[in-house]
């Protein structure tokens, strides 16, 4: 058998009862979270019983597996068992309100066994894992399982006649109210009349994510759940009481101080003459919630009921309560018009005012009352009203025609599609698309009773538009504009148009201008719509472009383009343009790069529809870029007028940047202008002869640069 890994275990307790020649009674109670998303009780429930070969207390060694066990509620098998049953909500106050997430099922699984005698007895163990994931005491609940076992003592030297376990006599509750004290009888009773001493306990652990079901069940001595920081088995829930058990009388106190979910064990010691028998345990988990207001009665100040039966449905809408009693008011009843019923259903004798009473539970501290008085009157008819087909968002009318059979109409409801509601007569209806619709008329008499009429209503579309889009001409031009529908169009103003009644018409716009479409179709449904023409004075744009100096062919440029006052130009479409050399032509392009491979002077015109500006490009001949330098290494700064100054020289130079440093590293001279020299003078006194070094880089006429260093010597 194959089940699946699930978190869902809450609890159990294992129990037996001895009943004659060898057979006894095994009672296994189970209980899971039933909220949505935990897995069902398995189909099949495995208890493995083991034969003791030997006992002593708090471990028993186990042998001779029966392979016996036990099937599931669903399934047919050795007994039969009932589906699981929802436990209901309970605290120790039973008028605290039940939490809305809090669910708890119990199965109960009954089978007689006949065993042999046997000095040690047997022990029946069931594991399964997981616990509830979300429980906050212990660690890793959704992997930590449960295992629940009993063992049966049969040793004639401790029990002259047959043994019956004790079992709790009933389950706690299921949620208890935080900062709030608990006090619960959680005692055993005990069917031999053993003396029982009660304790906590830390509950087993059993099976695993990776063995979640073990068939048969691993035997004594067993794991237990381990308890987080802050809680142990002296303090299982924390708070600001920690949980305890009175040894003899069993009664369970604490004080919770925070919100959650937290298993608790509990172990009863069975004692006969002195002497211990065996320990039987219960594990189960406290919600700890915060508990909601106590219970209320509700009902409205009065109910009108307009039948001719005079039969009325209550509907009850008090809060929390569990038990309910009503007393109807009724004379010719009296006392028998009552009800324990949730929603009763009563008929009253005739028309009349019945003052009725409702009190929720009637027998406990918390009870509550509230009255209401129930108006009763006849049905009523005669219901009607008149309405008019319209076109669409136009206002649709109602007119109220109703001549009623008790009373008369004082105020009027009107559900279009069962959905939206006006009030009042007449009513209208505004701003609804077109379609077919459902007008239901609830027309009230002045005691609150009503009727009820349905008529028909259609909103007539309007009649579609095409239409030429807005657009823009320059001033005093005619264009022409145009409108399509499936009805009549007509424009406006009339008498800036050259048709009235027409699909298309010339305008000649003097400034910005909104031409009106007006159609009509044959429900006399309307629409308009629009065309706006802008118009604008013609002006020239101001253009301008700019490149760098070239150099000697063949050379690419770059030419980069400007422009304002575009917005001016009136042309539908406006058209960027370059020529170059009057053989190149390349259009819509703000920037432009331009292969020239020749020398010469070339015009180059950037324009923007008719408006242009040329400007022209010298180009050198390849030729005209030869590129060289010559640096001397020495010079004679004697005045003579020969060698007295240093420069650096080359062909096509552009720019020139030149250092020169003394022996110390010192800069003595400094130059960005290549027609500059340096005469050989440091801070306006003549240096003596020497070698100095310099360093420097220069700019030829192609934009190419040469970096360049080395020594220069004074001599005399």
């Amino acid at each position: 058998m194959k089940e699946n890994f699930a978190t869902h275990i809450i609890g159990g307790e294992m129990s037996y009862k001895y009943l004659g020649n060898n057979n006894y009674e095994l009672t296994f109670k189970l209980y899971r979270d039933c909220n949505p998303g935990n897995a069902n009780f398995d189909s099949t429930t495995f208890i493995s019983i083991y034969q003791n070969t030997e006992s002593s207390y708090g471990y028993v060694n186990t042998t001779n597996i029966f392979n016996y066990f036990v099937r599931g509620f669903f399934f047919q098998g050795y007994v039969h068992y009932p589906k699981p049953t929802k436990l209901p909500l309970f605290s120790p106050d039973s008028c605290n309100l039940a939490p809305s997430n809090v669910c708890v099922e119990e199965a109960i699984m009954v089978d007689t066994f006949q065993l042999p005698y046997s000095k040690y007895g047997y022990t029946f163990i069931y594991q399964r894992c997981c616990r509830n994931n979300t429980i906050n005491n212990i660690v890793n609940p959704g992997g930590t399982g449960a295992t629940y076992s009993m063992h049966i003592v049969m040793d004639s030297t401790i029990v002259k006649t047959a043994n019956s376990s004790p079992a709790f006599k009933k389950f706690p509750p299921i949620f208890i109210c935080n900062k709030s004290p608990l006090s619960i009888d959680h005692s055993a009773y005990d069917p031999d009349g053993d003396s029982l001493v009660y304790e906590l306990w830390t509950p087993y652990s059993g099976g695993s994510p990776n063995n979640f079901y073990p068939i048969p069940a691993s035997t004594p001595p067993f794991d237990t759940v381990q308890f987080l920081t802050g809680y142990s088995l002296n303090n299982q829930i924390g708070g600001k009481e920690a949980l305890k058990i009175d040894p003899v009388t069993g009664r369970l106190t604490a004080f919770p101080l925070n919100l959650g979910q937290y298993v608790v064990g509990i172990a009863v010691k069975e004692y006969r003459n002195g002497v211990l028998l065996e320990t039987h345990h219960r594990d189960f988990q406290f919600n700890v919630v915060e508990c909601l207001s106590k219970p209320k009665a509700t009902l409205p100040d009065f109910i009108l009921l307009c039948r001719d039966d005079y039969r009325i449905q209550f509907v009850n809408k008090s809060i929390g309560a569990a038990k309910f009693y009503w007393q109807f008011g009724d004379p010719t009843k009296a006392p028998n018009d009552t009800s324990t019923a949730f929603e009763p259903n009563y008929q009253f004798p005739t028309v009349g005012f019945y003052k009725t009473m409702l009190i929720t539970n009637p027998s406990l501290y918390c009870r509550d009352t509230a009255f209401t008085t129930v108006k009763v009157y006849n049905t009523i008819n005669g219901g009607n009203f008149s309405l008019n087909n319209v076109c669409e968002n136009d206002a649709a009318k109602f007119i109220d025609l109703s001549k009623l059979s008790e009373g008369e109409p004082s105020k009027w409801k009107w559900i279009i599609n069962d959905r939206d509601s006006i009030f009042g007569s007449p009513g209208l209806l505004y701003n609804y698309p077109a379609g077919n619709y459902q007008i239901k008329q609830v027309v009230f008499n002045e005691y609150g009773c009503t009727d009820t009429t349905t008529l028909p209503l259609t909103l007539y579309p309007k009649p579609f538009i095409l239409k030429s889009p807005d657009t823009l001409v320059c001033n005093k031009n005619t264009i022409t504009i145009r409108a399509q529908s499936n009805g009549t169009v007509s424009w406006s103003p009339k008498t800036l148009t050259s048709c009235e009644i027409c699909n298309k018409t010339q305008v000649t716009p003097l400034k910005n201008t909104t031409y009106y479409i007006h159609s009509v179709d044959n429900n006399n449904c309307k629409n308009t719509d629009s065309i706006k023409v802008f118009t604008r004075l013609s002006s020239i744009p101001i253009l301008d472009f700019d490149f760098q100096p070239v150099r000697c062919a063949p050379v690419s440029v770059d030419f980069n383009a400007t422009y304002s006052n575009l917005d001016s130009i009136c042309d539908k479409e406006i058209i960027l343009n370059w020529d170059v050399d009057t053989d190149e032509k390349v259009s819509n392009k703000l920037n432009l790069k331009y292969l020239f491979t020749k020398g010469g002077d070339f015009p180059v015109t950037f324009s923007v529809n008719k408006t242009s500006v040329t400007k022209n490009i010298l180009v050198l001949p390849p030729d005209s870029c030869y590129k060289n330098l010559f640096i001397p290494n020495t010079f004679t700064p004697n005045g003579d007028q020969i060698n007295d100054v240093f420069y650096v020289r080359g062909t096509n130079l552009r720019a020139l940047e030149l250092h020169i440093f003394n022996r110390l590293g010192e800069e003595i001279f400094y130059t960005n202008d290549y027609k500059k020299g340096w005469d050989g003078t440091y801070k306006g006194e003549k240096l003596s002869p020497q070698t100095f070094y310099y360093t420097g880089n220069v700019t030829f006429w192609d934009q190419t640069n040469k970096s360049f260093e080395g020594n220069i010597t004074i001599i005399e």
